[in-house]
């Protein structure tokens, strides 16, 4: 008799791309340990990113599950804007639970795993699954203070984090903020994904190096907006050092376009001598797993960017440009100086995604 397969379903945040990846690694290891298992993911991340990194038993359900934070760019948020949109979505809460239920049950889902939308907590109580969350900040913590500062909003704090005491456990990661919203906390390692190609095959296939092998290359990991912030020109003055970006370039010679399905990120970020970007915490733990530097700059109204600059320092993972220097491209001084992880460093376990699937198999 034919074993009927298991499921799962995963709420993700489709904010920036480090819930996605991350949710991503504890998947694939989840299908690994479990192959007879399917997993059901909703998020408002975009599709494409699912599909150039799992290749089977998953249901992709493309739908926004939480409000995330609204962003004048990358790198400033947009407060007000940010709890006004939350305070329209919990409004649509309660017309929405009756049907995220009745798919947990068509669909026979045993558990339920939020990065970090509250909504999957509401939906794991309803439900009567375990509701399992992974993290390393909630959006209460991150929305404390825009609350205090347009106080007609202050009551989205306690009912954040009312919506995450409904989880039943906690998967907590390094680098963490305030989490104290959550019971049952569980300290996993980083959450990353591992190169599976090797540095030496994925320099051939950027095919405008004519030395594949010695040349020096920078991965820009930021968006077409936030490039138009940058005085890329001026990285010409730079013409030992290949630039990759995931956006046109505009024709300068050694910044390269790249398309962002071009290869999984962490093939890229093992093929590049240093990642230049804002930090987030996919960005860090994938430079830690592939044992790349980065070189990174500040940004505002974010408090998780506080904790992880101060790890990457403490950890000896990257370097600091002041935004003066970052936006006008005056990178090569800051190129010069960046720590090297490749070469005898014991660097932190990012075994996080092996520890996060045996943890919720065992709540199935």
């Amino acid at each position: 008799m034919m074993q009927m397969k298991r499921s799962i379903l995963f709420y993700i945040s489709g904010h920036g791309f480090g819930h996605t990846t991350r949710s991503i690694e504890v998947i694939k290891r989840l299908l690994h340990l479990e192959p007879n298992l399917h997993v059901f993911i909703k998020t408002g991340a975009p599709a494409w990113f699912f599909r150039l990194n799992l290749r089977e038993n998953y249901t992709l359900v493309s739908e926004p599950v939480d409000v995330g934070l609204v962003q004048k760019n990358s790198f400033v948020a947009d407060k007000e804007a940010t709890l006004k949109a939350f305070a329209k979505f919990y409004l649509e809460f309660k017309t929405r639970l009756p049907s995220e239920v009745k798919f947990v049950r068509e669909n026979k889902v045993r558990a339920i795993v939020g990065d970090i939308p509250p909504l999957a907590f509401e939906v794991s109580r309803a439900a009567g699954v375990p509701g399992m969350a992974i993290a390393n900040f909630s959006w209460d913590w991150i929305y404390e203070p825009y609350a205090e500062e347009f106080t007609e909003y202050k009551w989205v704090v306690p009912v954040l984090k009312m919506l995450y005491g409904k989880a039943d456990a906690l998967l907590r990661l390094p680098l963490h903020g305030d989490l104290s919203a959550f019971p049952n906390p569980t300290d996993i390692p980083f959450i990353a994904r591992r190169a599976e190609i090797s540095r030496e095959e994925v320099r051939k296939k950027l095919n405008f190096l004519h030395d594949s092998q010695s040349a020096k290359i920078a991965l820009i990991s930021l968006r077409k907006a936030d490039l138009q912030q940058i005085d890329l020109k001026r990285l010409e003055s730079i013409p030992d050092v290949h630039f990759l970006a995931f956006s046109d370039t505009n024709g300068i010679k050694n910044v390269h376009p790249l398309p962002p399905d071009f290869l999984p990120y962490p093939e890229l970020v093992h093929a590049s001598d240093v990642v230049i970007s804002k930090p987030g915490y996919g960005i860090v733990s994938e430079c830690i797993a592939n044992k790349t530097p980065l070189l990174f700059t500040g940004r505002e109204d974010f408090r998780e960017y506080a904790v992880l600059a101060e790890g990457i320092l403490n950890l000896g993972l990257g370097t600091f440009l002041p935004q003066e220097d970052f936006f006008s491209g005056n990178w090569a001084a800051a190129l010069e100086n960046l720590p090297d992880l490749k070469t005898g460093r014991e660097l932190p376990p990012v075994n996080g995604g092996q520890k996060a699937a045996e943890v919720i198999l065992e709540n199935i």
